[in-house]
């Protein structure tokens, strides 16, 4: 019989609710069924084109956080000043 250890594991997959805001500060929400755990640490969610997708621009190559076309932020660092 194999042994899972003592390890973090998000079971069942759970439902996951994404919200956004658009352009015009209108809500929107989604269902994200396609909702997994990446390692001990991180989520990952898969996402198709929707609506709510358009809202998040998010560059990933980058590491961005825009905002209709401009850098708002920077992933992974930004939000590192807030530990203080």
């Amino acid at each position: 019989m194999k042994s899972f250890k003592s390890n973090a594991w998000m079971l069942p997959q759970p439902v996951l609710i994404i919200g956004t805001y658009d352009k015009d500060g209108r809500p929107n929400a989604m269902n994200a069924a396609w909702g997994g755990q990446w390692d001990m640490h991180e989520i990952m969610i898969s996402l198709g084109s929707h609506q709510t997708t358009d809202n998040l621009a998010y560059d990933p190559v980058h590491h961005n956080y825009i905002k209709l076309g401009n850098i708002e932020g920077k992933a992974f660092s930004d939000g590192k000043q807030l530990n203080g």
